[in-house]
């Protein structure tokens, strides 16, 4: 056993217990215990859902088994999250240039 395994197994514990909250409706919260500011935010599939205006779960279960964006990452064989950072990232690299845009 690593000298992290410890840490990490408690972090996929409390990913784990973030992902139960966060199907009862409640917002994402931070995992880890350094500081506030640098603790990666971790959503569920639900919580992507909820912040992409017209995305739906079958649609981010079709982008996972292509294998397109956003990076998801699976702590287990059955959960499924992803880095608000990576999303909202995502997202804007969505932009699309109009008319009024070009100068």
């Amino acid at each position: 056993m690593s000298n992290r395994e410890p840490e990490i197994i408690d972090l996929l514990k409390q990913i784990r217990d973030l992902l139960a909250q966060g199907s009862k409706g409640s917002r994402p919260a931070r995992v880890g215990s350094s500081s506030a500011s640098l603790d990666p935010v971790w959503l569920s599939p639900e919580d992507v859902v909820s912040r992409v205006p017209g995305m739906t779960l079958d649609k981010l279960e079709d982008l996972r088994k292509r294998r397109a964006p956003p990076t998801y990452y699976k702590p287990t064989l059955r959960t499924v999250v992803y880095l608000v950072t990576e999303v909202d990232a995502w997202v804007a690299a969505s932009r699309v240039t109009t008319i009024g845009d070009v100068r």
